[in-house]
């Protein structure tokens, strides 16, 4: 898959450029703003795609929020296609969303590139893949595991030099903005193949008279 395969040269760019024997460290501040995911009523929930769909943990592996909300909360966060996000419950893993615009449930967080830095969301989400992994290995909980605000202020963060992180972007933005193209566009194809392929079915839409040889010579 194409993605997959984006995705580990993003990875390979980045191990080149940051294989630092010495480091510096600062907080998760230094390179982050993090945003926590707000408390929607369940009570206001809709399958009927009403308001902005609602991203909920289960969601982060599907990109296909179940619910809508209208609810308009005072502490709503849209999310748009390529952020990096991460459930707090179980599962610590940061991804790029894949989806539409929705916003953001409770125990989901975004994070965005600090302000004034060079960071991307390219370098967050790889940057934060091994320190998320760090908290998931010594969370503890009676049936799962829980990441809180203090688990995120107490981490030491590697802080990368400003030319490293540019010469990063220009290789890494690029191909994450490909990602988010390439999932958009196979959901379109996706949505667009359900619609049509019930009425080929049936009968309701006529292909009898298509002239293949000239259909494939546009194609070629």
């Amino acid at each position: 898959m194409i993605n997959g395969y984006l995705l580990e040269c993003m990875k390979a760019n980045y191990r080149t450029l940051f294989a630092y024997e010495q480091t510096a460290y600062g907080s998760i501040y230094d390179i982050a703003d993090v945003v926590y995911g707000a408390a929607f009523k369940s009570a206001l929930f809709n399958e009927d795609g009403n308001g902005y769909p609602l991203i909920r943990i289960r969601d982060l592996t599907t990109y296909e929020p179940q619910y809508w909300t209208d609810e308009a909360h005072p502490k709503r966060t849209f999310i748009e296609p390529g952020d990096v996000v991460a459930g707090m419950d179980a599962e610590f893993s940061p991804t790029f969303w894949l989806g539409e615009k929705a916003v953001l449930n409770q125990r989901v967080c975004l994070f965005r590139p600090a302000a004034d830095t060079a960071v991307s969301p390219s370098y967050l989400l790889l940057a934060l893949s091994p320190l998320l992994a760090f908290i998931q290995n010594y969370a503890t909980g009676t049936t799962v595991a829980h990441m809180g605000k203090g688990d995120l202020e107490a981490l030491e963060v590697p802080l990368p030099l400003e030319s490293d992180l540019k010469k990063f972007n220009a290789v890494a933005e690029p191909m994450r903005k490909q990602i988010v193209h390439n999932a958009l566009e196979n959901k379109r194809l996706t949505a667009l193949r359900d619609a049509l392929l019930p009425k080929l079915m049936s009968g309701e839409i006529d292909v009898s008279e298509v002239d293949l040889t000239q259909l494939n010579s546009h194609l070629t």
